[in-house]
C-alpha cells in the first residue's frame, strides 16, 4: 500500500489492518484511511484490527484514536474494557480515555483514574472536563479533528500573548492550558509558533500536555518548529508519547532537515519511537511522490 499513490481499496485496507505480518508503514497507513471512510462499518474492521494487532503499541494507540474521532458508539464498550486493562500500555488507555469523551461516554473509571498523576490520569481529568464542557468537539477553525478542548472562539492575533503565558505557566490548570494550546494552533502566526515550541521543550509537568502541543505541531506543518520536534525526538529521558507524537510531527513537515532526523532515530530502542519514525518516513516519501506526479502534469501542460 504505502509505495503507491492509488487510493486503497477496501479489501486492500481490512487485509492490512487484519495481517500483524505486514510492515507497520502499510498497517499505520490502512488505519489512516480508515479515519476519511464514512462507511460506518469501518468500525467493526477496527474492532477486529485491534484484537490482531498485539504486538504494536503505536498501531494500537492509533486504532483507538481514529475509533474516537469515528464517533461509532459501537465502539464503547471495548473502549471501557481498555480504559480498565490494567495490563494494557498507557498511550492505549490514554487514547481510550479520549475516545470516551469523544463519543461522549462517561465512565467510572474515569472518575477512578482522574486523580492519578501521570499522563493516563490526566487524560482521565480532561476527559471529565470535555464531558463537562458538552461542547461541540470538532473546532469551527481550519482543522478537522475532534479535539478534548477548544481554542477561544474568534481568537486572533491579538489574543496569541495572554494564551503563550497561559500556556506556559506550569501553575495554570491543565485544561485552561488546552484551551491556549488550541488557540494559539488556530490562529498560528509566529508568535503562536513560537509559544509552542517553548512549551514542548520547556514544560517540565505534564507529558500528556507535551504530546498534544506536538500534535498540533504536526498539524500545522510549520517549518519553524522542525528544531524544537527534533530536539523532543532526541530526547531520551522523554515520555514515548511525546517522543512519538514528535516524529509523526517531523512526518507531516517532510523537509529535508525532518528527514534527517527521523533517518537517525529510526533505529531506537524504543520501539515505539523507532515505529513512529519509520511511519513518518513513510508519510513523506508519500507526499514527495505526490508532489513529484503534480509537477510532472504541470510540466506537460506547459
Amino acid at each position: 500500500m504505502a509505495s503507491t499513490l492509488q487510493a486503497p481499496t477496501r479489501e486492500s485496507i481490512c487485509k492490512a489492518l487484519l495481517d500483524p505480518t505486514a510492515t507497520i508503514e502499510d498497517r499505520y497507513e490502512a488505519v489512516y484511511f480508515c479515519k476519511s471512510d464514512p462507511d460506518p462499518t469501518m468500525c467493526d474492521v477496527l474492532l477486529e484490527a485491534f484484537e490482531k494487532q498485539t504486538e504494536s503499541i503505536l498501531l494500537r494507540h492509533e486504532i483507538v484514536y481514529v475509533l474516537g474521532q469515528l464517533g461509532n458508539s459501537k465502539a464503547v464498550g471495548r473502549m471501557m474494557e481498555i480504559l480498565k486493562d490494567e495490563s494494557e500500555d498507557e498511550l492505549v488507555r490514554h487514547e481510550a480515555a479520549e475516545g470516551l469523551a469523544s463519543l461522549r461516554t462517561h465512565c467510572d473509571d474515569l472518575e477512578r483514574l482522574a486523580d492519578l498523576i501521570t499522563p493516563l490520569g490526566q487524560t482521565c481529568s480532561i476527559a471529565l472536563e470535555t464531558l463537562k464542557q458538552g461542547f461541540d468537539q470538532m473546532c469551527p477553525c481550519q482543522y478537522s479533528s475532534k479535539d478534548p478542548a477548544l481554542g477561544k472562539r474568534g481568537a486572533t492575533e491579538a489574543d496569541v500573548p495572554e494564551a503563550v503565558t497561559t500556556l506556559l505557566d506550569q501553575k495554570q490548570p491543565l485544561f485552561d492550558r488546552y484551551v491556549a494550546m488550541f488557540t494559539l494552533r488556530n490562529v498560528g502566526n509566529s508568535e503562536a509558533v513560537t509559544g509552542l515550541s517553548r512549551s514542548l521543550l520547556e514544560d517540565e509537568t505534564s507529558a500528556l500536555l507535551r504530546h498534544e502541543v506536538a500534535f498540533v505541531l504536526g498539524q500545522m506543518e510549520n517549518e519553524a518548529t522542525v528544531e524544537a520536534l527534533i530536539e523532543s525526538l532526541a530526547r531520551d529521558s522523554e515520555h514515548g508519547m511525546v517522543r512519538h507524537e514528535s516524529a509523526i510531527a517531523l512526518g507531516g513537515i517532510g523537509n529535508d532537515r525532518s528527514k534527517e532526523a527521523l533517518y537517525q532515530w529510526a533505529k531506537d530502542p524504543d520501539v515505539l519511537v523507532s515505529e513512529s519514525c519509520l511511519v513518518a518516513l513513510a508519510m513523506i516519501q508519500y507526499w514527495d511522490q505526490w508532489e513529484e506526479l503534480e509537477r510532472k502534469i504541470k510540466e506537460s501542460k506547459d
